[in-house]
């Protein structure tokens, strides 16, 4: 049985999530004290609407495009992220998965590895634990505006990327520039704290996993994988399952997301999916975060080259 966004699941997941966000902030407004330890779970809510943008930009959340259209918005909102151009960005990442370097989340990475000297300064980041992919990526592709030209589509497209962009800046400035003092104290480390789990979890999903590149083949035998086949190219990981479904909101089930796409969040778990990419999270990210950047980004974990679902892969 395949599961589809209902507008009144869509709506009692996006009522209670925001409920819970507000309250969070607002007992940090009302007790300042509070705000030394109450940035974590502000910082963890923070993954539930990257699951909500998630959805929305699947419409997978609603049944309708309004209603995936302002819980996407919404949902940039705590996660500075602009909407439609993560939306677009995205599709070019589903359509294009397995295929190094046209998938936009990895075709900025060059085809032959750097120089050690080349890579120091990113591994000694990457050693800091500061989230130095994660903000790059972001601000290049979906904060930058010269990228927006580039989409594919119809030109309104354009004008939604931009309007995603102000509408973020917009938002910001007016409280940060009211409340300046709540503003830096209570969002601040909340951001801090998302992105420092941001580069080891997201690169949780693909890396380290063997892909195939464009140069490589004739113009003609270049074609999407279906999603089908995506789970040779992805990975999920796992903490808790009550972690898994109420804190990341199924965010962690990539490889059952990229299997079926159209699916929303607050149904995946649902799914009868089986995977043997999937990996205990922390567990993963220790092993990861003592690799040298250069192994991270550009090395091959065997174990996924041998497994029969990308063999499968490699024959077509």
């Amino acid at each position: 049985m395949m599961y589809r966004a209902t507008n009144g699941k869509g709506l009692r997941s996006f009522v209670i999530l925001l409920s819970i966000t507000l309250a969070t902030i607002g007992i940090q407004l009302r007790y300042p004290g509070s705000r030394g330890f109450l940035f974590i779970p502000l910082s963890a809510l923070m993954w539930g609407w990257l699951s909500v943008m998630h959805s929305a930009g699947h419409r997978a959340y609603f049944r309708n495009r309004l209603g995936n259209a302002v819980s996407g918005l919404v949902a940039s909102l705590f996660i500075l992220v602009p909407f439609y151009p993560w939306r677009y960005h995205h599709g070019l990442h589903h359509r294009w998965t397995g295929w190094m370097d046209l998938d936009p989340t990895s075709g900025d990475l060059p085809k032959k590895i750097p120089e050690r000297r080349a890579l120091s300064g990113l591994n000694f980041f990457w050693k800091t634990w500061f989230p130095i992919l994660s903000i790059v990526h972001t601000v290049q592709h979906l904060w930058n505006p010269f990228r927006f030209w580039k989409v594919p589509g119809p030109k309104i497209r354009i004008l939604k990327c931009v309007s995603s962009v102000i509408w973020i800046a917009v938002v910001h400035a007016f409280v940060a520039w009211n409340w300046p003092w709540e503003y830096a104290t209570i969002l601040g480390p909340a951001v801090a704290f998302f992105l420092l789990l941001s580069d080891p979890v997201l690169m949780s999903q693909h890396a380290q996993i063997p892909m195939k590149r464009s140069q490589d083949f004739q113009a003609n035998a270049v074609r999407p994988f279906a999603p089908k086949l995506h789970d040779a190219f992805t990975r999920s990981f796992t903490i808790h399952p009550w972690i898994d479904r109420w804190v990341f909101l199924n965010f962690n089930l990539h490889s059952a997301h990229h299997r079926y796409p159209t699916v929303p969040h607050y149904e995946l778990h649902r799914v009868q999916f089986q995977t043997s990419h999937i990996e205990p999270l922390f567990p993963w990210i220790w092993k990861l975060k003592k690799q040298h950047i250069r192994d991270v980004l550009f090395g091959i974990d065997p174990k996924y080259g041998a497994t029969e679902d990308f063999k499968q892969v490699s024959k077509t």
